[in-house]
């Protein structure tokens, strides 16, 4: 069978609608999704599909590893501004719905990695400090800047220079 942006663009919607997902990988449950993905197609009229439960696994897996690249491609590449399609709009939403479908099951499963901690804990900040007040705000930067005058952190060597020569011009004078 030849794909063209009409199968791509079902085979998405189907995927978003069974959310294969949802389940881990290599298990039962998920390939019975895909099964039920394929017959699903299969039995639409247009555009006319022949496949089985790997060709459509494989197909949507060919297509998320195209726009990873292409989005690699598009921010090493300074000042193009490419435009979306709607199969990436619908590819980069089955990305980030099985990233947070994993996410998920981790954090059940109680084996968050230190990354994915790291990044839940500086979402939970950012959440935070938009849902302070204004005047907490303030508050919590000027405990930040006094907190910092207090222990200071050598930033470099140009602090070690300029110390030394400030207590050599104190001796000398």
């Amino acid at each position: 069978m030849k794909w063209t942006e009409d199968h791509d663009l079902t085979l998405c919607g189907e995927g978003l609608l069974q959310e294969p997902f949802k389940h881990p990988r290599n298990s039962k449950e998920r390939g019975e999704v895909w099964g039920q993905i394929a017959l699903n197609l299969n039995s639409l009229a247009s555009p006319i599909f022949k496949v089985s439960k790997r060709s459509v696994r494989d197909r949507l897996t060919l297509l998320q590893t195209k726009y990873k690249e292409e989005i690699r491609e598009e921010e090493r590449a300074s000042g193009i501004d490419c435009e979306e399609t709607q199969l990436d709009a619908a590819v980069e939403e089955i990305l980030d719905k099985e990233k947070a479908a994993d996410m998920e099951r981790n954090e059940q499963a109680g084996t968050l990695t230190k990354k994915h901690q790291s990044e839940k804990v500086s979402a939970e900040e950012v959440t935070r400090q938009a849902m302070e007040r204004l005047g907490k705000t303030q508050k919590r930067k000027s405990e930040m800047q006094i907190q910092k005058k207090e222990n200071p952190v050598k930033e470099g060597s140009s602090d070690v220079v300029e110390y030394l020569k400030e207590k050599f011009i104190a001796e000398n004078a």
